[in-house]
């Protein structure tokens, strides 16, 4: 019983996270959600495609589309690929249209109203909240220096979202030595509740001075993370 219990959960959880993340994902700060031909994709500092719902003879001409728009672009563009997405012969098409694998993710889930999660900070990290034009900029600044790309074209986008009454986004840079290290934003739909998720939000930790010296050449090495937050 326990084993069927435990599959049809992680069916369930499949389907809200498709649902609530990839169907319909939090809008992130500088990309746009569009939606063609059955694929779900963001563009902005990054191009990602996160859902598709193909069938098997749309497959090839679908991917086959999306290889020539942003070649066009002159962009790179990550096709994101779950265990459980169809049709079956969609990983070949990627593979035959020039798209390479890259490693293995693995989502996890953690049952929050059975439990409790102590978040420390290491005593060196002080986390502030953005809460001025002045924490945006800065903000801004570290993505910035992660990602590779310069994103400070959409400040007055970051205040709107980060500083507006009754924003939906919540953002924090970490300092150390007085130096901004790090950097984390969470997106929050609190009109979007369903019996297994609760309020559907994501929450990534971007590290620093690990992989890169842009953001702060002094600060440890502090690894990046990323967590949906369910």
């Amino acid at each position: 019983m326990a084993d069927a219990y435990n599959v049809a959960m992680a069916a369930k959880i499949v389907q809200v996270y498709d649902s609530e993340m990839r169907v319909r994902p939090p809008i992130e700060f500088g990309q746009r959600i569009e939606r063609i031909d059955g694929i779900v994709r963001t563009r902005g500092r990054y191009n990602m495609i996160v859902f598709s719902q193909l069938n098997v003879t749309d497959v090839d001409r679908v991917v086959a589309k999306q290889v020539e728009f942003f070649t066009g672009l002159g962009e790179d563009v990550e096709w994101k690929l779950y265990a459980h997405d169809l049709p079956p012969n969609l990983s070949a098409s990627l593979a035959a249209h020039g798209f390479e694998p890259g490693d293995v993710e693995t989502l996890m889930v953690l049952n929050l109203a059975s439990n409790q999660i102590r978040a420390e900070v290491a005593p060196v990290v002080d986390v502030r909240t953005v809460s001025t034009p002045r924490d945006v900029a800065t903000y801004v600044d570290v993505t910035t220096g992660i990602f590779g790309k310069d994103t400070k074209s959409s400040i007055s986008d970051f205040e709107l979202r980060l500083l507006r009454e009754g924003a939906d986004t919540i953002a924090v840079v970490g300092y150390v030595e007085g130096k901004p290290a790090a950097a984390a934003a969470s997106n929050f739909r609190a009109a979007d509740r369903s019996p297994a998720c609760g309020p559907a939000g994501q929450i990534r930790h971007y590290g620093s001075a690990a992989s890169t010296e842009r953001s702060s050449p002094s600060a440890p090495a502090w690894r990046a993370i990323e967590a949906i937050n369910t």
